[in-house]
């Protein structure tokens, strides 16, 4: 049989893009998993330190009441408190804290309520942290649940020296929507590899520790005190040093959050839109972004282009090849994924992920047109 010289061309590249690109993928990119997951050599502690929680609560009395208990039975062996921020006459939420008042790791503490140009949520913040007794402070979120009595203790064992925030894993519960666990997994390996490799971006979860005495000194969140969301966001661009963050992947360590609505979703979605506009450092992940995407978007066109070809042509050989081609692409770019996905615990169906991860463009792109559209009075608090 004799080959041509465009067949032979054809095919070669259908072997190549098949075996390469799929591992220009953010789950093929290598994530510690162990124990030590600070990035520069660090001092283990002589003993945990003792540590404030700090947990906004903005209506969401019901959250409150089913995570608190798990919150406030931690096994820790230094002293904690869980601060609960929240607006007066809440009465909702004050009736929560009525059945926990006994209980010494209990402190509350109030919004003011002059807070016309900032944001509640991290006005919300702002005062937990000056109402902390103590240097380390986690942030987290009333509809969030600690996947263990071992929470506090898994992400204190990384409060070093060489470290000044720790950021811990955390995913939205098993019964929500298989696409959006997989899409915000998908996005977290991005940043878990640029705060490993380099200076933390951004974190997109609600399990954040940072000190203190760094917020009051930096300001907090001055400077993007207009825009209403972003508020995990905002502290890791601002006060994360080159590979001083820590990522604490333990399971112990685990946060669930509560299933958003679909319009929370998209929301939340919308507003990094707009907060990206003012945090440093998106260029380098925004282009492996579309790196990643692009290259498995080629790849699949080539396969579709070579197979019309080979109809047209009637050459077989690439028709065969072709069809090999997006079968190793397919087996490739599901076992990727689905190691990633099984490390990390989300059972979804090998049988979603292509669709999933042709999905994020689609997502991707209706968020970014649907921003364009948006009021962009609807993202800060600046609104004269």
């Amino acid at each position: 049989m004799i080959f041509s010289e465009i067949t032979l061309v054809v095919c070669g590249l259908l072997f190549l893009f098949a075996g390469l690109t799929p591992l220009l993928n953010p789950f093929f990119r290598k994530i510690d998993f162990g124990n030590k997951t600070t990035p520069k050599e660090k001092e283990p502690i002589a003993a945990p330190p003792p540590l404030s929680v700090i947990i906004t609560v903005h209506g969401n009395a019901d959250e409150l009441s089913k995570r608190l208990p798990l919150f406030l039975s931690q096994d820790y062996p230094a002293d904690f408190q869980v601060i609960i921020v929240m607006e007066k006459g809440d009465v909702e939420t004050e009736n929560v804290i009525k059945r926990f008042a006994d209980n010494t790791h209990l402190y509350v503490t109030f919004i003011p309520a002059g807070s016309r140009y900032m944001s509640r949520k991290k006005l919300a913040v702002t005062v937990g942290v000056k109402a902390s007794k103590y240097e380390w402070n986690i942030l987290t979120d009333a509809f969030c649940s600690p996947q263990s009595d071992k929470w506090l203790y898994s992400m204190a064992e990384n409060f070093a020296s060489s470290t000044n925030l720790v950021i811990g894993y955390s995913n939205y519960s098993s019964d929500s929507n298989a696409f959006q666990r997989f899409e915000r997994l998908h996005t977290s390996y991005y940043l878990m590899r640029q705060a490993l490799k380099g200076t933390a971006y951004r974190t997109n979860r609600t399990n954040l520790a940072f000190k203190k005495s760094e917020f009051i000194s930096g300001g907090g969140y001055r400077g993007n005190l207009h825009a209403i969301r972003g508020e995990y966001d905002f502290l890791v661009n601002k006060f994360a040093h080159k590979r001083q963050t820590a990522i604490e992947l333990r399971p112990q360590s685990w946060i669930k959050d509560t299933s958003p609505t679909h319009e929370a979703w998209i929301n939340k979605h919308l507003f990094y839109l707009n907060s990206r506009k003012f945090l440093r450092r998106s260029r380098r992940i925004r282009a492996l972004f579309n790196i990643d995407m692009s290259a498995m978007l080629v790849n699949y066109m080539f396969i579709v282009v070579a197979i019309v070809y080979s109809l047209i042509q009637e050459d077989w050989i690439i028709c065969s090849v072709a069809g090999l081609s997006l079968l190793i692409t397919f087996i490739l770019r599901i076992h990727i994924a689905g190691k990633a996905l099984s490390k990390f615990g989300e059972k979804i169906s090998p049988f979603k992920i292509i669709p999933f991860e042709f999905g994020i463009i689609v997502y991707n792109i209706a968020h970014l047109l649907k921003y364009k559209k948006a009021d962009k009075y609807d993202f800060t608090t600046h609104k004269l």
